[in-house]
């Protein structure tokens, strides 16, 4: 479980870098070019990520519920903020 949580943070952290490369993706799936916002193209940057490594998660065999993957993927995306606050409260 643990490893399953590691693989969706690291997904979530790889997902701005892979911004670009799901476009070009997209592009060549479709025959027309979609229009996407940028907020747009990085949720669906973070989706296929994600998505990524809950497949990989699979074939190592690791135990990787929904929700496991969910939580990781939140720690990722809002770990830097969960961390300032955390850090406020405790001293």
């Amino acid at each position: 479980m643990i490893g399953a949580i590691f693989l969706a943070v690291l997904a979530v952290l790889i997902s701005t870098m892979a911004v670009p490369t799901v476009e070009r993706w997209l592009d060549g799936l479709f025959l027309a070019r979609m229009e996407l916002l940028p907020t747009q193209s990085l949720a669906l940057s973070f989706v296929v990520c994600l998505l990524g490594a809950t497949i990989l998660a699979m074939i190592l065999s690791l135990e990787t519920p929904a929700f496991v993957v969910l939580l990781g993927g939140g720690i990722g995306l809002f770990g830097k903020q969960i961390f300032h606050a955390v850090k406020g409260r405790v001293l």
